[in-house]
């Protein structure tokens, strides 16, 4: 009778064991279905007016333990498309698709999102999500000219100026580099102006008394160009001031 026991007591904990490793195995009985969306790169963009159609990578992976077809839909503030709509994938498998969103619907300043959403055809309950920005912002600085040139006689002798209007034409703040060349030298009272969105400053153009005697003693005209840098973008804006 002793011994009846022995053995069956022998045969439970082998019943035990087998089960407690398989379960180690297997990973604790993992779902048959199961959906990951990840990001290959950037998923927020911050891009200038006009720079053409935006793409991002979605990497989508099937988490479940069984073959799965995984369906793919887009919504949001701007209508974006999909290489494909849908993948099907082994277990633990991933792909990439690829989204894009077309310049025409990039065509305002402003904050644009799409929610992506992956969708198990096995359960539909097992579901995934990812949301992409895109931010359009326009830059550029302008340059004009405020009025005529100042003549203006000291004890040093004659000297010149002109007053120029620097305008940030962007939606975000900028920072604009100031250059001249042209035919004779000149001064500017400022090389570099911060400004904020549609902001603006005054920066005055000085033809030193040495320079201006020169051009008084020999007529005709001289052409001076003064050239603004966005530092946002790399966009130039030229401008020729009048002869003198």
């Amino acid at each position: 009778m002793s011994k009846n026991k022995s053995s069956l007591l022998f045969t439970l904990l082998v019943l035990v064991y087998i089960t407690i490793a398989t379960s180690a195995e297997t990973g604790g009985n993992p779902d048959p279905y199961g959906v990951k969306m990840a990001r290959v790169g950037n998923i927020t963009t911050e891009i200038p007016l006009g720079t053409g159609n935006v793409l991002y990578t979605i990497r989508i992976t099937n988490t479940g333990s069984k073959l799965d077809t995984i369906s793919l839909t887009t919504e949001g503030t701007v209508k974006a498309t999909l290489t494909r709509n849908s993948v099907t994938l082994v277990p633990s498998a991933s792909t990439d698709v690829i989204l894009m969103i077309s310049e025409d619907e990039l065509s305002d300043v402003g904050t644009y999102e799409i929610l992506v959403t992956a969708t198990s055809k096995g359960d539909p309950t097992e579901t995934a999500t990812i949301t992409i920005t895109t931010t359009i912002f326009t830059c550029g600085v302008e340059v004009t000219s405020v009025g005529e040139v100042k003549i203006e006689k000291t004890e040093a002798g004659t000297k010149a100026s002109y007053i120029i209007c620097i305008t940030n034409i962007g939606s975000r703040p900028d920072t604009a580099t100031l250059s001249t060349s042209g035919d004779i030298d000149v001064n500017l009272s400022e090389t570099s102006v911060a400004l904020a969105a549609g902001a603006s400053t005054d920066v005055t153009l000085t033809i030193d008394v040495d320079v201006l005697s020169s051009l008084l003693s020999t007529p005709g005209e001289y052409k001076i160009i003064v050239t603004a840098n966005s530092k946002v973008l790399a966009r130039k804006q030229m401008k020729s001031l009048p002869p003198l």
